[in-house]
Order: C-alpha cells, then structure tokens, then sequence
C-alpha cells in the first residue's frame, strides 16, 4: 500500500476587500452620503491589516428589491464568482437588499464561492453558522419597511389627489409653466387632458414594491378634475379631437386599420360573404418567395371567428383589378 501525503493549503494572510455602496434617490443629501459611503469605505479598508482595497461597488438612485436594475451589484457578483473577492462590505442588509429571496440567495451564491458579506450595522458575517437564521429575519424586516413605505407613499398621493392638489410637473408637460402652484399656458401644445382645463390623477394603478409593476387588479382610486385651470383649446375642439381618437381605436380594434401599418387598402376592402374588414398578411410561396396577400378578418380567426370561407387574394391581384 502507497501512503500519499496531501499538503494543507496555506491559510490566507492577506484578504482581497470591496465594498458595495447604493442610494435609491438623486436628491442632494443622498448625493452627499453616496460619496461619503465610498471614501469611508476605502479608507477603511486600506487602513486595516491584512486586508488589500478591491474596489467599490456602487449603485446610485437604484431600488433595493429590484437586483437586475443594479448594474453595480450584478458586476461585484460576478467578480465575486470569478475568484477576484474574499470580503464584501455593506452597511446594513437593506443596501444590500429589500428583498428576502434575492438576499439569502445571493448571499449563498458568494459563500459557494467562499465570499463573506459583512453587514456593518446588524454586525452580521455571513461566515458565521448562525447568520442564516439572523438574516432571514432581519431580511423580512426590511422587506416589510419597503412595503410600508410603498403603502404610505400611495396613501399619501390618494389624500393628496382627494384634495385636488398635485405636482404641476411643468418641466414635463409642454404647453404650460408652473406659477404659484397653477398651470400657466404658454406657446407650446400637446395632446393631453391638461390642455383643456383638467386634471386626470392616478391614471396609472400603483406599482408592486418587489416588481415595480402595475397592479392592474389592486383597489385604487382615480379622480378627474374638469376646469382645474385655464385651458389652451376649447372644450368643444377638446371633444371632437377625443371622438376622432375613439373612432380610430374602434377600427384599429374591428380590423378596418391595420396595428402598426398604416396602408391605404385598411378600411377599403370588405368580405363579400360575412361583411368583416379584410386584412393584410405576408405568405411564402412553394418556391420560398415572399408575398403580400388580403383576407378576411374573420376566416383568419379560424375556430374563432364566425366561420367565413371566402377566399384569399394576392394583394397585387388586388391591386391590379385582376382575380387570381
């Protein structure tokens, strides 16, 4: 029998350190702590013995619960898979993330990698036995502050659009200036509610605070101020321009107008059988040769249409007068 001997591997004496720094905001003051967060990071840690400065990693006026949106955090990620980092420091676990799921999961990520995350504020190494437990914790913590502060940030705008008051936005809405809170009219015009006097506040449903997406199906209230201020159009050219809008969205939706193309058979050509619009379509011939072709709306439906037959007809024979 053969006795190999399998030299231990020297201990690590000299660590390689990055931080990882993130505001969620622009604003001036956050500005400020962004900067200070990165050279006190720095400072640190080429002040400490055996710890050697690997960067800074930061992202500025990026959500906590959204990683994708994090360009500085998916890179210390990668660096970190690819060897290039021993310690990660942040300074509590809501910079790291606001969301539970993507903590714990990149959190194991870098110690697969033999990575430590120390969050400064819960005093917490994610080397340590026992910081599973202490995470997931104090990460459904955070999870739940984001969601108050989305919670109370929607509760807000409803009393404030309650009240009729809103943010005048003048910088985004061309055709006016903002002046003492009201809408001014000044030269430039756009197609918008505002321009004839009202207000519409919350158009949109409020945004999940994990996905940032609308939710569509939440309970939530609209208001629509008419005669908020001065108006740049008449309500009556107001109303014509809105039937005008409303017809084309009824054709665009029954087929007499092509999605995303405008050409000048929509609306023009009818099935002789069923009545329905006919519409544009692109086939291959045998040969592999592209052509465009017209039928009707309601055959190209199939079992969902109401069962018309008639036939379909080369847009050049169309076209040209001449059947096919």
């Amino acid at each position: 029998m053969i006795i190999r001997k399998i030299e231990a591997k020297p201990k690590r004496t000299t660590f390689r350190v990055a931080a990882y720094a993130r505001v969620s905001t622009n604003k001036e003051q956050q500005e400020e702590s962004f900067e200070t967060q990165k050279t006190a990071y720095q400072k640190l840690i080429e002040e400490t013995e055996g710890w050697e400065f690997a960067g800074i990693y930061a992202d500025k006026a990026r959500t906590g619960t959204k990683v994708k949106n994090r360009p500085g955090f998916q890179q210390m990620i990668s660096d970190a898979e690819q060897g290039k980092l021993d310690i990660i420091l942040v300074k509590n676990i809501a910079r790291f993330s606001r969301n539970v799921g993507n903590c714990q999961e990149y959190v194991d990520r870098l110690k697969a990698n033999n990575v430590t995350v120390i969050f400064e504020k819960e005093n917490i190494r994610t080397d340590d036995p026992t910081s599973n437990f202490q995470l997931a914790l104090l990460g459904a913590i955070s999870q739940d502050e984001s969601n108050s502060i989305g919670l109370n940030r929607r509760w807000a705008y409803q009393q404030r659009f309650a009240n009729g008051d809103y943010n005048i936005g003048s910088n985004r809405i061309l055709g006016y200036d903002g002046v003492d809170g009201k809408l001014v009219p000044n030269q430039d015009i756009l197609s918008n509610e505002t321009y004839v006097g009202d207000k519409h506040l919350m158009k949109q449903p409020p945004t999940d605070y994990l996905t940032h997406q609308p939710m569509k199906r939440s309970d939530y209230k609209d208001y629509y101020l008419t005669d908020d201020h001065e108006g740049i159009v008449s309500r009556e050219l107001w109303d014509q321009a809105q039937a005008i809008k409303k017809g084309f969205k009824d054709n665009l939706k029954n087929g007499v107008l092509g999605a995303g193309e405008h050409h000048f058979l929509y609306g023009k050509v009818f099935c002789g059988e069923c009545g329905a619009p006919f519409v544009r379509r692109t086939l291959k011939t045998k040969g592999g040769v592209y052509y465009k072709a017209w039928n009707c709306r309601e055959r190209q439906k199939g079992q969902k249409g109401n069962g018309c037959r008639c036939r379909l007809i080369s847009e050049e024979s169309l076209i040209g007068g001449e059947p096919d």
